[in-house]
């Protein structure tokens, strides 16, 4: 009784913890949904957490191997894997992405821990091993183990994890890191039924240095990761719009293809007389037109789309989902969103598009969404009289 409600005073501390662990995850990772939908999907997960484990409480309560294991201790197993499970069932869904990176720097940190304190609580209570002594040896066994594993295994998949908030990500590890040591020390500091002792102190360390380790050993040539990792954004990025290139779009198609359900579209636009706003008004700005309507783009294609910059006057947007009725009416959002009042105008912007079907085909698809593009291209100029030579031509044959 005595050790369960110290851990219940840690189920409670933790709980507090990981409220300002969703904040700040929140706040680095600038989500588009708001902070109360994250903290009350978290508070489901945690929901299911407690009586998954209060279950197997029940279950194992009794039992004289498993005196100790209280809900806290076995749902810990649990509150993870099913974050794990919605993320792959739910790949694109966004409302859990501030949490579960949260998850992956406290949780993996936290069943470590815990994984080590019941193996050596197990052992103790089977066999009547001397209580410190094997406490202290399955810690070392375990930061053995972790550093292996970490090292040989988990490397890049912990680097891919907790560089994704690059220097930010860093701050959150550090704050599971003392968030979770703090509890220990409070709890046992709180609990007069168990006073706070030098071997307490001593072990709680112990315990925190087998993740620490791990995460040490996964940092190891983490500046070489991120230089690469930065090298392969920039050639995958437009450096004047900021929108993704044309090798990011090839890429992009073939993974969309692998994983969407929906109909994928590819939309080319072409802005119309750009070549005439770069004599007019100089390269400077066209570059502040190419921008302007780069910003736009990415703001109109919204969840359902990614903007690229394809060269020059030229872009493309990967639209999923919907019909070409839906893609029609972009062209006249495209309109209204860029007459911003600024100089110049906006002239107007040439579209083709066609559904791809798999990627085998993309090289023709790409051909007749450009061929629909410029045939809307060539008609707006002859409208305007720019093709006036090659209608003369036409006239005296």
């Amino acid at each position: 009784m005595i050790y369960e409600l110290s851990d219940l005073t840690r189920t409670i501390m933790n709980l507090g913890f990981s409220l300002i662990g969703i904040y700040f995850a929140h706040t680095f990772q600038k989500s588009k949904r708001k902070l109360w939908q994250c903290i009350c999907t978290w508070l489901l997960v945690y929901l299911f957490w407690i009586t998954a484990g209060a279950f197997l409480d029940a279950c194992f309560l009794n039992h004289t191997a498993f005196p100790n294991m209280t809900h806290e201790r076995i749902g810990m197993f649990i509150a993870p894997l099913a974050i794990f499970a919605y993320r792959f069932l739910y790949p694109e869904a966004r409302l859990t992405a501030c949490i579960f990176y949260y998850y992956m720097a406290d949780n993996v940190l936290i069943l470590q821990i815990l994984f080590s304190r019941t193996l050596a609580m197990l052992l103790i209570q089977l066999f009547g091993l001397p209580d410190q002594e094997t406490i202290l040896c399955v810690y070392a066994l375990s930061l053995a183990v972790v550093v292996v594993l970490y090292h040989t295994w988990a490397r890049r998949k912990m680097l891919c994890v907790l560089l994704d908030f690059q220097d930010r990500m860093g701050l959150l590890a550090a704050f599971a890191f003392v968030s979770y040591y703090g509890t220990l020390l409070l709890a046992d500091a709180w609990a007069p039924w168990q006073p706070l002792t030098g071997v307490d102190i001593a072990r709680n360390f112990a315990a925190i240095l087998i993740p620490a380790c791990g995460y040490g050993v996964s940092f190891l040539g983490a500046e070489e990761h991120v230089r690469a990792e930065e090298m392969r954004k920039k050639a995958s990025m437009d450096p004047l719009t900021g929108l993704r290139n044309r090798r990011a779009m090839l890429n992009d198609i073939q993974e969309m293809l692998e994983t969407l359900s929906e109909p994928l579209w590819l939309v080319c636009l072409d802005l119309d007389n750009f070549k005439w706003i770069n004599d007019q008004y100089g390269h400077d700005i066209g570059d502040q037109y190419l921008r302007r309507f780069g910003t736009m783009l990415e703001e109109m294609t919204g969840q359902n789309g990614q903007a690229y910059r394809t060269g020059g006057d030229e872009f493309a947007v990967l639209y999923s989902g919907g019909s070409a009725e839906k893609i029609e009416a972009l062209r006249e959002c495209y309109l209204q969103s860029f007459r911003d009042g600024e100089k110049p105008e906006f002239l107007g912007v040439s579209i083709g598009y066609e559904q791809v079907q798999d990627f085998e085909s993309l090289a023709e698809v790409m051909k007749r969404a450009d061929e629909m593009m410029y045939v809307e291209k060539r008609a707006k100029q002859y409208a305007r009289g720019y093709a006036a030579e090659d209608t003369k031509e036409a006239l005296t044959k």
